[in-house]
């Protein structure tokens, strides 16, 4: 949260990329991630939230991701959830 708060504190910013390289983890901890990235979505909805998946991008890391406005992932990067 701090970190996303340093972004939309820094002058011009023109979008948030959130680099995600993750095979899952805490559901608890990738919810209070989600309402946060939800959070800066809908209070500065004219600055763009992009998460890019790099080798992988799973579980609870795809929820995250799933908060951002676009996903981007190379075609050989495991994404996705069960």
């Amino acid at each position: 949260a701090k970190g996303m708060q340093d972004a939309y504190n820094s002058k011009g910013l023109k979008a948030v990329i959130l680099r995600i390289n993750s095979p899952g983890g805490s559901p608890v901890q990738a919810d209070y991630m989600y309402n946060t990235v939800k959070y800066y979505r809908e209070k500065y909805s004219k600055i763009k939230i992009y998460a890019v998946c790099v080798d992988m991008c799973a579980s609870a890391a795809y929820y995250l991701a799933a908060a951002a406005d676009e996903i981007y992932a190379n075609p050989s990067s495991m994404v996705g959830s069960i």
